[in-house]
């Protein structure tokens, strides 16, 4: 039997930005699956500048490594920006290095998915990210 109850992701926005077309298609897929209501897809963290800046979004999925601005300089830009500095940013990254999770803490990440990820693992950090966010900003 199908599950019928709405889905608690269903009415936030969520940005994905990958410059790789298979992982960005797939994100996206598995958002739609959790119930998501409006996923937006950018091929690069220069085209996820400018949906940020033409739309409302309540988290930024973006991959590490894209050109030409890649996650972490999206992830700070964002911060060091008053409209987004406190919109949850999860990375996406096949990097599990201490140095590079060390980085993307400072910088303000959220949270990571390390590639490969699990459908489990990218409603954990909605849950993470958008969730526990609800409280403090609706």
């Amino acid at each position: 039997m199908a599950n019928l109850s709405p889905s608690p992701f269903q009415d936030f926005r969520v940005l994905v930005a990958d410059d790789d077309r298979h992982m960005l298609d797939l994100v996206c897929r598995l958002l739609r699956e959790i119930g998501v209501g409006t996923i937006e897809a950018a091929s690069n963290g220069l085209s996820a500048i400018e949906k940020l800046e033409a739309g409302q979004f309540d988290l930024v999925i973006s991959d590490w490594t894209m050109a030409p601005v890649n996650g972490l300089d999206l992830l700070e830009h964002l911060r060091d920006d008053s409209r987004w500095a406190d919109l949850p940013f999860v990375m996406l990254t096949g990097k599990g290095d201490l140095d590079c999770v060390n980085a993307a803490k400072s910088a303000g990440v959220s949270g990571f998915l390390l590639k490969p990820f699990r459908l489990a693992d990218l409603k954990r950090q909605l849950e993470r990210s958008l969730l526990s966010s609800t409280d403090r900003e609706r």
